[in-house]
């Protein structure tokens, strides 16, 4: 097969799976939309936005730093890989407490009632 030929191939197979994607997340979110209420979505909406927030925050642009070292020094990628993992873990961590604190001491109200930390968690996560 010539590389123009599987270039095609290629594309089309991604350009497809890209549109059978977004039409099934279309139909969740409205599925989802539907099944928990307004008032429930809106919440739901606002925890993934809120944690997205420390997605960026925590990746910090390690995977392109790992991607570089790796490519410069093949033998050392296990040794890179487990250290990015690690501070990966550690920044995640301290963001998990950070935002519980913000959720249950920031006046953060699920309900009618303030937060507690399980609620803090339950209410946006």
């Amino acid at each position: 097969m010539s590389f123009s030929r599987a270039f095609a191939k290629n594309a089309v197979f991604k350009g497809l799976g890209e549109v059978i994607i977004r039409l099934l997340s279309f139909a969740f979110v409205v599925l989802v939309a539907r099944v928990v209420g307004d008032e429930s979505f809106g919440i739901i909406n606002f925890a993934f936005s809120f944690s997205l927030l420390f997605v960026v925050i925590v990746d910090f642009g390690l995977n392109p730093l790992l991607i570089r070292d790796a490519a410069k020094d093949p033998a050392q990628t296990r040794n890179l890989f487990f250290n990015l993992l690690l501070m990966k873990l550690v920044l995640a961590t301290l963001f998990f407490f950070h935002s519980a604190y913000w959720c249950t001491l920031g006046g953060i109200r699920c309900g009618n009632r303030a937060g507690g930390f399980m609620d803090g968690i339950v209410c946006y996560a």
